[in-house]
């Protein structure tokens, strides 16, 4: 037994001095015949391509090792290098390729640097294996081997008639530390976008096979790696269609600020311009299906951020915002299985579809839980410094096209219970609003709605004729408007001010882009106002283009009328300019005098 095994002991070193005299053979032909492989290299990619040194290697199966190699880009694109890499390896399993299937047991890239140009006339990667006006090289055999310390004989040129493909598989391929850059210079401005500290693993790297892929890297200038995805791509069958691979990938994002991603030119338009978010956030989604119909699944935790959308939506940081949403895509449609999004206390949930191709129409229906209202002035900042309290509760349901200025028809309601609104310090008060509000295609419906402004009790109805064009009419009626409601309270009064039967209706135009336009008639049956006891109020108005007109005024007052009509001209906000003329007619002068002037009436 003893002898055996010093017999086996001798043919394992005899076998091993062989293959460390062939390897050092090896790399010593390699070394010699460099520029020889390098022009070969040169001649299948169509571009210069250098390196430093080339070794044989038997870690992981019999292969190569480059070191600082370099691969130039098409000239029409740039002089800087397409490619750098410090460190490529490439090992082959010599068993599966003596029957014809070539088993690539590893690749390996080492920092390398990858830059992807874009132009009107393509990429610069689509010239690869390619020169524009010249013929395929001819094939040119390599120099003979030779024992290390031998001359060299040039290499004599030779075709090889080709064959059938082989069978090919990457049992594994991985990038370390990579840097990409990518230039489209079909924006305006110029995309010029950087992705470092790039990992890829890459294994079963075959069109039979799925390709199980884990990577990782650093987006929008971050110094640490907040892109990660895992899972498989594929099979891409043979021929590839890529369009129809499956996937089941899981993709985690973050932390990203929005509106770096926003400076990216190649990406700028599909993010609404009104979107804003200063601060990260994180998204987590799970993408399966094929390329061309893929399903998705995701989640957003943006309450630690600030968002915004225009000057319509603030929330700050701290404020509960969560997303989470699971949908496909088939062709140009894009259907919402589940939606649900918190804000605060307001919890939405929808469902429905998208169709993108021009113009963008939506089928969703959109339904909320009653959220209390209380806080809502952090969020609206129409609302800023106003004290909100109260319950809201939507059900919409949205049809039609959106997008350049397109309101989709609504169908639905929302209904607003108990809401009080105060401005912060002042006296005047919002309360006990109860209302349903209808909404119809383009139209909304604000019924007969009973609540107490200022203390005093008023009734509301509304009707929005176009959503779109913001184009409806009203009418505000109260028993008995206290002048302190509405602001108009004098400070040294006698008598207590009241509009009794106090009736204004109107129609109102606000369309975007334009001013506002308001027509309106108000009445009153009896009040006063200033110590000044009046019946039977008359008046008309309306605003056009920032000009306020007052016509056919008329009263009466002290056994006599008064008539008038006027103008406020603020196009010109820093010279306002205003005109009243009166008629007065049958007034007791003395009481007309006794109103600014007490006492007047006796004297």
């Amino acid at each position: 037994m003893r002898k055996w095994i010093i017999v086996a002991v001798v043919v394992l070193a005899v076998v091993a001095a062989a293959l460390a005299y062939a390897l050092a053979n090896l790399n010593a032909y390699l070394r010699e015949n460099k520029d020889w492989l390098a022009a070969r290299v040169e001649a299948a990619l169509g571009r210069a391509v250098s390196f430093e040194e080339v070794t044989v290697s038997l870690w992981g199966g019999f292969g190569a090792r480059v070191t600082e190699l370099r691969i130039a880009d098409d000239p029409r694109f740039s002089e800087e290098d397409f490619v750098e890499a410090d460190d490529a390896q490439v090992s082959v399993r010599i068993l599966p390729a003596l029957f014809g299937r070539y088993e690539v047991g590893r690749i390996l890239l080492d920092r390398p640097t990858l830059t992807v140009i874009r132009t009107a006339d393509g990429f610069n990667f689509d010239s690869i294996g390619r020169k524009p006006g010249e013929a395929a090289p001819r094939a040119e055999a390599p120099p003979a081997a030779r024992p290390e310390g031998t001359e060299t004989t040039p290499a004599q040129p030779e075709t090889t008639p080709a064959g059938p493909p082989a069978a090919f598989l990457v049992a594994r391929t991985e990038i370390r530390d990579a840097r990409l850059r990518y230039v489209d210079r079909t924006t305006k401005p110029v995309t010029d976008a950087v992705i470092d500290r790039l990992d890829l693993s890459a294994s079963d790297v075959s069109p039979a096979s799925p390709v199980r892929l884990e990577v990782a890297a650093a987006l929008l200038g971050s110094r640490q790696q907040n892109l990660r995805l895992s899972g498989t791509i594929g099979p891409l069958g043979s021929p590839p269609d890529a369009g129809r691979a499956p996937l089941d990938l899981v993709v985690e994002a973050g932390p990203i600020v929005l509106d770096e991603v926003k400076k990216l030119a190649a990406l700028k338009g599909a993010i609404p311009p009104e979107l804003s978010a200063p601060d990260p956030v994180s998204v987590r989604a799970a993408l399966k299906g094929t390329v061309e119909a893929p399903s998705l699944t995701a989640s957003l935790d943006a309450t630690r951020a600030r968002l915004g959308w225009g000057e319509t939506f603030a929330k700050p940081a701290g404020v509960t915002m969560t997303l989470e949403v699971a949908a496909s895509r088939s062709g140009d449609t894009v259907e919402i299985r589940s939606l649900a999004l918190r804000l605060a206390d307001l919890a939405l949930s929808g469902k429905g579809t998208v169709t993108t191709a021009p113009p963008t129409r939506v089928d969703l229906q959109i339904d909320s839980n009653r959220a209390p209202l209380s806080g809502w002035d952090r969020l609206l900042p129409a609302l800023a410094g106003h004290e909100v309290s109260g319950q809201l509760e939507v059900h919409v349901h949205a049809r039609g096209a959106v997008g350049a200025g397109r309101i989709p028809e609504l169908t639905g309601s929302l209904a607003l219970e108990g809401v009080s609104a105060r401005l912060k310090g002042s006296p005047r008060e919002i309360e006990g609003l109860s209302a349903r509000i209808q909404l119809r295609g383009d139209a909304a419906t604000v019924p007969p709605t009973r609540f107490r402004l200022g203390g005093s009790p008023v009734e509301l109805e509304a009707k929005i004729d176009s959503l779109q064009a913001r184009r409806g009419s009203f009418r505000l009626r109260s028993p008995g408007l206290r002048a302190a409601s509405l602001g108009l309270a004098g400070e040294k009064v006698r008598k207590e001010e009241v509009i009794r039967g106090f009736d204004l209706a109107g129609s109102f135009a606000a369309p975007p882009g334009r001013d506002p336009a308001l027509d309106g008639t108000l009445r009153s049956e009896s009040g006063s106002l200033r110590d000044l006891d009046y019946r039977n109020l008359r008046a008309e108005f309306s605003l056009r283009e920032r000009v306020a007109t007052l016509r056919a005024l008329a009263l009466e007052a002290y056994e006599g009328t008064l008539q008038g009509d006027g103008r406020y001209d603020m196009r010109e906000p820093e010279r306002p300019q205003f005109d009243l003329r009166s008629k007065i007619r049958g007034m007791r002068l003395k009481g007309l005098l006794a109103a600014p002037f007490p006492g007047a009436e006796e004297r």
